[in-house]
Order: structure tokens, then sequence, then C-alpha cells
């Protein structure tokens, strides 16, 4: 876990923090480029921390959030769902949901106004400035993911476009709670650092 108080992120806060972290993986290892990996909303913070960076090689934006509206919306979804289950493991299945405040998602603390700078976020309209490279990995081929990387091509950024079907619910307690990462992941992350295309496997069509 990070210090500091989670009531007082800021997505300001989170991109120089990422941006922090390469330039200190980049002096102890001596590296003279260096390339962002963002999971899920992270992905948007991996876009922000790498632009106008002379050192950047490419950006590997894998299951990416394309909406911050929507992503919240789902949280909140998933929160109440968690509610309702704690109730249940309690023999308080009737019990209606408390009340939420909103100032809380799974746990975390969320203000209002990161509330607002998270809601603000749309890759689809994002600036990709300097990133001339981008490896884009989904599990779902949905329209906002597709709408995305017509995007990425509209601004003649080189595309990987790769389709792994991991089946993994992030937002679940198993995924939550575990270090594992699926690895038809890692190695479609590998592939996409590296420069590779993607794989294409026997009877996929996506």
């Amino acid at each position: 876990d990070s210090a500091g108080n989670g009531e007082d992120a800021t997505l300001a806060q989170w991109i120089e923090d990422a941006g922090d972290a390469a330039d200190e993986l980049k002096d102890a290892s001596g590296v003279a480029k260096v390339s962002f990996v963002g999971l899920r909303f992270g992905c948007t913070l991996a876009i922000e921390a790498a632009k106008g960076r002379r050192d950047l090689d490419r950006v590997v934006l894998w299951v990416p959030v394309v909406r911050g509206g929507a992503y919240l919306d789902e949280l909140a979804k998933f929160h109440e769902a968690l509610l309702r289950t704690e109730l249940i493991s309690r023999g308080r299945g009737e019990d209606p949901i408390p009340p939420t405040t909103g100032l809380e998602l799974l746990g975390f603390p969320i203000s209002t106004a990161l509330r607002a700078e998270i809601s603000a976020t749309d890759l689809r309209e994002n600036a990709f400035q300097s990133i001339r490279q981008v490896g884009l990995i989904a599990s779902n081929q949905t329209p906002r993911i597709l709408e995305l990387a017509k995007h990425l091509e509209s601004q003649n950024i080189k595309l990987n476009h790769s389709h792994i079907p991991v089946g993994v619910n992030w937002n679940s307690d198993e995924a939550i709670n575990s270090s594992l990462v699926p690895k038809e992941a890692i190695m479609a992350i590998v592939d996409a650092l590296s420069g590779k295309g993607p794989k294409k496997k026997e009877g996929n069509k996506a």
C-alpha cells in the first residue's frame, strides 16, 4: 500500500507518482528508454505520465477503462453487491443495504473531487501527443475498445491490438486479493513491449 491518506488522492498526484517511479527505475537500471504498462484505470494514468517524455518507448494498455464515468457506475454496482453479500453472510439478507455517501467504493475512499476527475476522463477524446507506439490488450472487443483503437490509429500511432480473453472479473474479491496474473496476459504484455504483433490462435476470429 502507498503512503498517505486515500481521501487526499488526486489524478495529478497519481500521474506525478507514476512519472517519479519511472525516473527511479531508469536511474536504478541505467536504461535509456522507459515504457508504461497500465491496467484498467491505470491506463489513463500511464498515458498521462508518458506524455512529453523524451525517453518514452511505448505505452501498453491492458483492459483499459475507456470512460471514467461508466467505470464509476460499474464500481458502484459492485459495491452494492458486496454489501448485499456481507449482509447475507451475517444472516441479514432481508435488511436494506446501508445508504452510502458516495465517498467509498469497495472499501477505498474516494473524494467528491476525485470522483469528478475520474468521471471526466474519456480515452476516446484523449490527445496522445508524443506517444507514438501503443499496445492495446483487451479481454472483450467491446464497442468502446474498438472506438479507442480507431481513435489511436487516427492519431498516427503505431498500434498493436491484441484480443486476450482471460476471463478475469477485475472487481471481484478474487482478483483484488490475488497477486497472480494470467499467463496469457503476461505474454501479450511482453509481446507488446517488444513490438511483436498479436499471436493468432487457430479458431480465434477476433
